[in-house]
C-alpha cells in the first residue's frame, strides 16, 4: 500500500509542470491595468457593469472580453485567445489591437447611456510578442450615445 501511494505521489509530482503548461493560457495574451479618473464616477454606480475588451483599432467589435462591476476599480486582468463572444472573432488573427474599458449605466451592453464612460489603450501590436501588457484610465465619457 504504501508503495502505491508513493507511486501516485511521484506521477503526480512529475506530471504536475504538464498540468501547469496545459492549463495555463495559450497564444495571445494582454495583461490590462484599469483605473477610473475618480471625479468622472458617478454616485451609486458600485454594481453597474464594467466590460474591459481589446478590438482591432478603429472598430468596437470585442475579439477577447471580460465583464466585471465598477466596484472592482481598479483591476488588473489578463485578456486571452479562450476569452471570444464570437469563434469567428478572437485575438488569434488580429496584429494590432485596442483596449478598451467601459462603465455602463445599462446592463445590456448594446444599450448607450449619456452617463457611460471610457477609456482607450494605445495600439497593442501583437509583432512585438504574443504577451502584451498595457495600462489605461477610463476617463471620458462615451461619445457614441445613439
Amino acid at each position: 500500500m504504501k508503495r502505491i501511494l508513493l507511486g501516485l505521489c511521484i506521477g503526480t509530482a512529475l506530471a504536475f509542470p504538464f498540468l501547469a503548461y496545459t492549463l495555463s493560457p495559450t497564444g495571445k495574451t494582454i495583461k490590462v491595468s484599469v483605473s477610473i479618473k475618480q471625479n468622472l464616477l458617478p454616485e451609486k454606480s458600485d454594481g453597474w457593469p464594467l466590460y474591459i475588451y481589446a478590438a482591432r483599432p478603429n472598430t468596437r467589435l470585442p475579439l477577447s472580453s471580460y465583464k466585471g462591476k465598477v466596484s472592482d476599480l481598479p483591476i488588473s486582468i489578463t485578456l486571452d485567445e479562450s476569452m471570444y463572444l464570437l469563434p469567428e472573432l478572437t485575438l488569434k488573427d488580429a496584429k494590432q489591437v485596442v483596449v478598451v474599458a467601459k462603465i455602463s449605466k445599462s446592463t445590456d451592453p448594446h444599450k448607450k447611456s449619456e452617463q457611460d464612460l471610457i477609456g482607450f489603450s494605445r495600439i497593442v501590436s501583437f509583432d512585438q510578442g504574443l504577451n502584451q501588457q498595457v495600462s489605461l484610465v477610463i476617463d471620458q465619457t462615451d461619445k457614441i450615445t445613439k
